[in-house]
């Protein structure tokens, strides 16, 4: 009768499973002692165990190195432990670990502030570009990427119905990594004699990366009537994206 000797044995183990496997055989074929059986069979299981064990590591190992920051895995399935910075290929996207989930590598949320007031009547200032306060509609600060763009969205409800020819504007100023003042039509949205409900985007470019950009919502009249149903600028909402590349 002959034994198989398994893989793992000879992979790991070597002479001395395949030893002790050989003994094993002689004993089936009565050629050594019940005694000598029962010590060759607890060899063969101690031997396994020790393979066992020795497979169980080296898995671990391999799944301790497949989720080493900055390897990719190609899998069906998310790799399980990953450490951040873990890269994971399902086949159509890339994605990245970021310590709590997978995410697309360059992947960046937008930064968004909504505006919570408009000033009173008897406080709005008319024929230059002002400042929101922070409480009003608080501007956003944000890094920006190495492609040294973001992208400026500004939208809500402009009215000034004062007169036919009164306007109004709701637009943004520029400061730290770039500067950008007046004039703002090139980037807000804007009424004459009426009401505009808009959004308008804008792409800041040829910034340095890393340094903060905020982004600082004001509006313009023209003229300002009797309440903020004539003269308002509302509703609106920041939106600032940087563009990873």
């Amino acid at each position: 009768m002959a034994v198989i000797v398994p893989a793992i044995g000879q992979l790991l183990w070597g002479e001395p499973l395949n030893n002790a496997l050989l003994g094993l055989d002689a004993a089936i074929q009565g050629k050594v002692s019940t005694a000598e059986f029962a010590t060759l069979t607890a060899q063969v299981a101690a031997i396994q165990v020790q393979a066992s064990n020795a497979q169980t590591t080296a898995n671990q190992a391999l799944t301790v190195a497949n989720n080493v920051p900055g390897t990719i895995t190609v899998s069906g399935v998310a790799p399980t432990s990953p450490t951040t910075g873990k890269y994971w290929d399902n086949g159509a996207n890339l994605y990245r670990y970021n310590g709590t989930s997978w995410q697309p590598p360059n992947f960046i949320r937008p930064t968004v502030t909504n505006q919570a007031s408009f000033p009173a009547i008897g406080s709005v200032v008319s024929g230059a570009w002002t400042d929101f306060t922070s409480g009003q509609f608080p501007p956003i600060t944000v890094q920006v990427p190495p492609s040294g763009m973001v992208k400026v969205t500004i939208g809500g409800a402009v009215r000034n119905t004062n007169s036919t020819t009164s306007t109004g504007w709701m637009s943004w100023r520029a400061s730290g990594a770039v500067t950008m003042g007046s004039p703002h039509e090139n980037r807000g949205i804007s009424t004459q004699g009426a009401r505009t409900y808009a959004s308008r985007t804008f792409v800041i470019t040829g910034m340095t990366p890393g340094l903060n950009l905020t982004i600082t919502p004001q509006y313009w009249f023209s003229s300002v009537g009797a309440s903020t149903t004539v003269t308002g600028a509302t509703d609106g909402q920041l939106i600032v994206e940087p563009i990873p590349l």
